[in-house]
């Protein structure tokens, strides 16, 4: 029962993001410019968050995540991430196009486009949200980042000329 609550306050939510978006839109610029600056950020930089279980498990998922630079910002990995995932969403798109539409790939092709749709929406635009969500999302992320440079090799290497073997004559 208490779900549909949530939709009333959606509603009113949608309502007050119009009203923003069309009476003050660069305060809207402005607050997304600020939360993208906020995005780019280690979580332990923000006093919000600085002393919080939300910042230790981003220090744990970070302490085993490559390309470490003194104070790694978790966000690169979900700008890198998001372009695995449109690359894998693109290329299912062309797929399902040309092949027709199977609910397998029709499934998995709505998964990854709920993912990046939360994450541009969501890490973006809120402030509170930003450190659960990257909490929760970044090993899901990072895998459709592992998945994505994969398939992009192995379609890089299936477009190489083929060597053949010389055999020898004699």
């Amino acid at each position: 029962m208490n779900h549909f609550a949530y939709i009333r306050i959606a509603q009113e939510y949608g309502a007050a993001s119009r009203f923003v978006l069309t009476h003050y839109p660069g305060r809207y610029l402005v607050r997304m410019k600020k939360a993208l600056i906020l995005y780019r950020q280690s979580i332990w930089n923000i006093d919000l968050y600085r002393d919080s279980l939300m910042a230790a498990n981003i220090r744990a998922i970070d302490r085993y995540l490559p390309l470490k630079s003194g104070n790694s910002i978790v966000g690169i990995y979900h700008l890198l991430a998001l372009c695995m995932t449109l690359y894998l969403v693109l290329k299912a798109l062309w797929q399902l196009a040309r092949l027709g539409r199977s609910s397998l790939q029709a499934s998995i092709l709505f998964m990854v486009m709920t993912i990046w749709y939360v994450t541009m929406i969501s890490v973006s635009s809120e402030y509170g949200e930003n450190a659960r969500f990257r909490a929760q999302i970044d090993p899901i992320l990072f895998t459709v980042f592992v998945i994505g440079i994969a398939d992009f090799w192995a379609n890089i290497v299936r477009l190489l000329p083929k060597r053949t073997p010389k055999l020898a004559t004699g």
